[in-house]
């Protein structure tokens, strides 16, 4: 997972950070928090190959990738109460976009980041966030400025962030939301093995063989070895199978690497943890 702290980079703007353990997960990191109060739950990318779990993934293949979301109107105003809401509407898979929301303290009281509090932030390993300050006086504004990188966030998006802010009067939750295209999707990017066995993923998306082709699975875990078992080229997928031996034993999570053409997307991962270790 990662953690995430308030960090000045020179006089005027601070970034909120996100410092990534060993196994970024691109598509694994989902933070709860603020999301919960708008969201019914987060779907769970990651499939093992024990029998409920794995009927469990099947029946929820159809899920967006981490925490998808309704999109919402577009509004300077809140969209709900104490919320600040925009929409960027539709965008291309691989766009980097950027978004700045303003805040007004309407108290008596100077509105102060907490320092020792991160910010509740949806989607981490993708979403930057900048403020111009750590302190809003009354009567005074900030802005936010929220950059998004979509590469590994196809189909509806639902961006929430709750900065932590102390006194005064200030609407600090801000909702950002759209839909990304689905050039390239992969699911599930996790497998987890109980013991030696198969497993699968697949490989699908709207541009998938007509501008864009996978090219290779870079694999370089001892004892797994990956095998495209179907391709359908009217549905645009590719499902391959996973293969793990145990002989040698796998200690540690190590990623495969998918390989492609698309020009704004990097490799995508999927993740194999071996018995005896956890997403």
């Amino acid at each position: 997972m990662a953690d995430a702290h308030l960090g000045l980079i020179d006089d005027n703007w601070y970034v909120m950070s996100v410092k990534r353990r060993k196994y970024n997960m691109q598509s694994m990191l989902c933070t709860t928090g603020l999301v919960l109060s708008f969201l019914m739950g987060c779907g769970q990318p990651g499939q093992s190959n024990s029998p409920a779990e794995s009927n469990q993934a099947r029946d929820k293949e159809n899920l967006q990738i981490c925490c998808g979301g309704q999109t919402s109107e577009d509004s300077s105003r809140s969209s709900a109460v104490g919320v600040l809401s925009k929409n960027f509407g539709n965008i291309k898979q691989g766009e980097k976009i950027e978004q700045t929301f303003t805040l007004k303290n309407t108290g008596t009281e100077p509105a102060v980041l907490n320092p020792n509090k991160p910010p509740d932030l949806t989607y981490p390993c993708c979403v930057t966030l900048t403020l111009t300050g750590s302190t809003i006086e009354p009567g005074q504004s900030m802005d936010v400025k929220l950059l998004f990188d979509s590469q590994f966030r196809p189909g509806p998006i639902d961006i929430f962030a709750n900065l932590p802010f102390e006194g005064g009067d200030v609407v600090a939750k801000l909702h950002w939301g759209g839909i990304v295209t689905k050039d390239l999707v992969v699911r599930p990017t996790g497998l987890k093995f109980e013991t030696p066995g198969s497993m699968e993923f697949k490989v699908s998306g709207d541009e998938l063989f007509k501008t864009v082709q996978v090219t290779a699975i870079k694999n370089e875990i001892p004892g797994v070895t990956v095998e495209e078992i179907a391709r359908d080229e009217k549905k645009q997928e590719i499902i391959y199978q996973v293969n793990y031996s145990g002989k040698p034993k796998l200690e540690d999570i190590a990623p495969l690497y998918i390989l492609h053409t698309h020009p704004k997307i990097e490799p995508f991962e999927v993740y194999i943890a071996p018995p005896g270790t956890d997403f």
